[in-house]
Parts: structure tokens; sequence; C-alpha cells
């Protein structure tokens, strides 16, 4: 058996159909992988792929709280989370991972929202606490169970998380799978176009991309318009804390976030002119 380990939102569905299509070469059915959370779970219900599947995925390490790795397994492809990109899986996870999801053919994506929204509700009721919530989790790093990794006597592969994001890394990884495996990387134009329609679809590399546009006009003191969504908040909040130690004040404490990036750029002047005096 060939397993690919994966925790929730690290994009393991999609991996393995990507391994089993463009290397194993195995036949499916279905028009599209996508739900339209942009998650693949649709290879789930398609019966011709898993009557024919070379490869699994399962969160083994992360959920079945396995310490080992079974006998059975052969080859482990562990798809290593990278952690620059932990504001992309934690978006993912939001609109994503849902029991109901896996073996579906769709699924209502504001059930998702609903479902993570009632996991946050024991101290998160508005915008500004489900941003702060966020934000805890960005400076905390709470990702403990999508690192967990079983302990194998075999090699064990780790696809990097990152390589998802560009085209170029994406088969340079999946090159570097195949040799793994001791199989041939069969690229085709169709294979670009899967990825395209996966990054169209990945709400957490979008909203990556956008916080940190949003950044770089705010360090440029220009003047752009920020979008009222607390997810954004919490990403440009947490790498304002990392840049300049601000953990307090109107990004935090006020209801109503800046609407613009010179605001911001103002917030940031402030706090560096008064820093010192805090400790004087």
């Amino acid at each position: 058996m060939i397993l690919i380990d994966f925790a929730p939102g690290l994009h393991g569905h999609f991996l393995e159909f990507i391994v089993n299509r463009y290397i194993f070469d195995v036949e499916y059915c279905i028009d599209s992988i996508f739900q339209s959370t942009g998650a693949a779970h649709v290879i789930n219900v398609d019966p011709v792929y898993q009557q024919n599947k070379i490869v699994e995925s399962r969160h083994y390490s992360s959920l079945m709280n396995n310490r080992y790795y079974s006998e059975n397994i052969n080859q482990i492809i562990f798809i290593k989370h990278n952690p620059n990109f932990d504001f992309v899986l934690l978006t993912n996870i939001f609109y994503r991972c849902h029991s109901k999801a896996i073996h579906s053919k769709d699924i209502d994506v504001d059930l998702i929202i609903e479902f993570h929204k009632q996991l946050m509700a024991a101290d998160s009721v508005t915008d500004q606490d489900l941003k702060n919530n966020w934000f805890a989790k960005l400076q905390g790093r709470h990702f403990v169970e999508c690192e967990k990794k079983a302990k194998s006597n075999i090699l064990v592969f780790d696809f990097d998380f990152g390589s998802f994001f560009t085209l170029t890394t994406f088969l340079k990884e999946l090159q570097r799978t195949a040799d793994y495996l001791g199989m041939t990387f069969k690229f085709d134009q169709s294979l670009v176009n899967i990825w395209n329609e996966f990054i169209e679809k990945n709400q957490g590399y979008k909203l990556y991309n956008l916080g940190n546009h949003l950044l770089t006009q705010i360090y440029n003191n220009h003047t752009v318009e920020i979008p009222n969504d607390w997810k954004l908040h919490a990403y440009i909040n947490h790498n304002i804390a990392e840049t300049f130690r601000l953990y307090d004040g109107e990004l935090f404490e006020s209801e109503a976030y800046p609407t613009n990036t010179q605001h911001i750029h103002k917030i940031i002047l402030n706090h560096i002119a008064s820093f010192d005096t805090r400790f004087s």
C-alpha cells in the first residue's frame, strides 16, 4: 500500500488524485474533482477512480493518533506543513473541512462556515472576537495536530505544503515524488488545467496574497481600501505584531477595524514613537 499521510486542510485529496492520475495513470470518470468549496473530495464518490487507485490518502498521523505506520504500508508520502502558510491552512480549514463534505459531490460552504464559527463560539461572538481568536492561533502557532508524524522503519517522503501554491515548485515536487516512488512523472496540459482550477478555488492562498499586498501598501503609506473581513484583519495584525511588537490598541480593541492602509501606517508610527516611553 502507498499512503499519503496528511492533516485536514493540507490538500491531501488533491495530491492523491494528482499522484494517481499523473504518476500511476489511474482511470477516473468525473468531470471535475472539486467541490464548490475548492476541496477535491469528489474523488471519494467516483467508483471508477476508487476501484483503480494505487495511492490512498488518510489523516493517519493527525487524527488517527497512530504512533507507528502499519506494516502493510510500503511507501509513505507525508504532506509536511510549511509554517509560512499557516494562514492559508487556517483559512482553507474554515471553508472546507466538515465530516459531511468528505463523501459528497458537493456541500454548502455556509454549512461549513457556521460549523467552525460554532466551534469558536465559546469565546468568539463578534467579528472582533473572531479576529482576535485567529490572531492568537497564528501567534501561538496552534498547529500541533497537523505536524504529527507517525514513526516508520521505511523512508518517508516529505511533500512540502508550500509547493502547492506555485506551478513550478508544484511540478518539481511531483517529479521528486515520482522519483521516490520509482515511477515516471507523466506531465501534460491537463495537469496544468487542474492546478489552475485548484489555485483559483483556493480561498486561503487568495486571502494570503491579498493580505501581503495590503501590508506592502501599509508600509508604503499608500491609501488602499481594506475589505471588511475579520480573517484578513487577523493576518494583518499577526504580521504587524511580529514586525513591530504591536499587540494592543485600536487594531485589537476597537470594534471597527481601519478601512484604509494609510490609517494603519499612522498607527504603526505612533506605536514606534511612544514605545520606549512605556518602559520609562
